[in-house]
């Protein structure tokens, strides 16, 4: 045994080594740390290592320890529960493996207290990232698609920073977009940066543009209604427009949730549109006080636009129900009128749209909405019904859905149809 156990670690060394120096990034489904703090601490807790071998094995990996290519991210596996476990041991029917799936056997329980324990302690003393994911062992794998379940790739993607790359167009992209439009000859411009979902990249591309333009040259807003409980601290976000990539812009907070507020902050404060000449407008379907009068809020914008500032402001399409977020889809309606009346008149439109989207966080299709819940008192998802107020107070949460597969609420009404976007187009990514 401890020869074997010897034999594995200097294997998974030697691989991991290899696939560093040859391919620089590697994606593996075992590690030294599997066989050196789940397989060895099993076999010397049931008596299979002595102490002598057991402490000779962990000498060795001290010593190779400098050496060891870590991993950027340690994903630890836990079943639900030891029953599904069994239950897959027995689909996959290797018979070595049986004895595991008896009702005596207390092996498979001991393993999992085990891996419980590397959650704390190999970050503690290696140092690694861990993302401990609890799931059920029949479904982990689809096996009519042959591929592994997509919301624990989501997962995974989220604890390695890599969701930016579900976006489409990237913020990159949509900056550069934003520029190209803001430069075109003309009067001065207001772009609608909108998707259907959160999550899509466009407070990133804000800050990117504001990055491009100079920051100084940017006044930026936003209104009381978008706070929300943070990791950043709410005087941070009273003070700043932040993105969950962490970029951030000073903004103000217009405390009466009115596009008109802006207007007469800008007055007040006699801002100069040839000194800041670009406006960004946070989450404007929260500006509430238009949100009965859309008419008003596509006033508010083109008076702004109107005063020598280029207006970009962002929104979400539709609501957790897949109604049409306050006067989002309004906005789009006047982007669209206004781009028919430039045609005509040959010349450049002044309002433009760019619509940015992302993955449903459970399947990886297009996002066409945003869904709302809450974590119960046993761990499980709970989503939110058609009539909940999103207003009220209470830890919530908001995840990307395809709206088809996966929806973003319970009890919508019978015979329930969302409208489409004014500038709709059937072309996805």
């Amino acid at each position: 045994m401890f020869r074997s156990q010897l034999f594995y670690l200097l294997s998974n060394i030697g691989s991991e080594i290899k696939a560093r120096l040859e391919k620089g990034v590697s994606v593996s489904d075992t590690s030294f740390l599997t066989d050196a703090f789940l397989w060895v601490e099993w076999h010397h807790q049931n008596g299979r290592l002595d102490d002598q071998e057991y402490e000779i094995y962990h000498k060795l990996i001290a010593l190779f320890k400098p050496i060891i290519p870590t991993p950027d991210l340690l994903v630890i596996l836990q079943p639900d529960s030891i029953d599904h476990l069994k239950e897959g041991i027995k689909k996959r029917g290797r018979s070595e493996e049986q004895v595991f799936t008896e009702d005596d056997n207390q092996e498979l329980a001991h393993q999992v207290e085990i891996t419980k324990s590397l959650i704390e302690s190999i970050p503690r003393d290696w140092g690694i990232k861990v993302l401990p994911l609890t799931v059920n062992p029949l479904e982990i794998f689809d096996r009519e698609t042959n591929k592994v379940n997509y919301s624990y790739i989501y997962d995974i993607r989220e604890a390695l920073g890599l969701l930016g790359h579900l976006l489409h167009p990237s913020p990159q992209e949509t900056a550069t977009e934003m520029m190209r439009i803001l430069s075109k000859p003309g009067l001065s411009k207001a772009i609608i940066l909108h998707s259907k979902s959160m999550f899509s990249g466009k407070t990133t591309a804000e800050c990117l543009l504001a990055d491009m333009v100079g920051y100084d040259k940017v006044l930026a807003f936003q209104p009381k209604a978008a706070l929300r409980n943070s990791e950043t601290g709410f005087e941070d976000q009273e003070k700043h427009l932040i993105s969950r990539s962490g970029l951030k812009i000073k903004a103000v907070t217009i405390e009466d949730n009115s596009l008109k507020s802006i207007i007469s902050f800008i007055r007040d404060n006699n801002n100069d549109s040839k000194k800041q000449p670009y406006i960004f407008i946070d989450d404007v379907m929260l500006f509430l006080a238009q949100k009965d009068n859309p008419q008003e809020a596509i006033d508010a914008l083109e008076e702004l636009r109107k005063m020598g500032f280029h207006v970009i402001a962002d929104g979400i399409d539709y609501t957790f129900q897949e109604e049409p977020f306050t006067f989002m889809h309004n906005l789009l309606g006047k982007v669209k009128k206004e781009q028919k009346e430039a045609e005509g008149e040959k010349r450049n439109p002044n309002w433009y749209q760019i619509e940015t989207h992302t993955r449903c966080r459970w399947c990886n299709k297009h996002a066409r909405g945003t869904r709302l819940y809450r974590i119960n008192e046993h761990g499980q998802q709970q989503i939110m019904p058609y009539g909940y107020d999103f207003r009220q107070p209470g830890s919530l949460l908001y995840e990307p859905v395809c709206c088809e597969e996966h929806n973003t609420c319970t009890d919508q009404p019978v015979g329930f149809k969302k409208s489409p976007l004014p500038t709709e187009t059937k072309k996805f990514y």
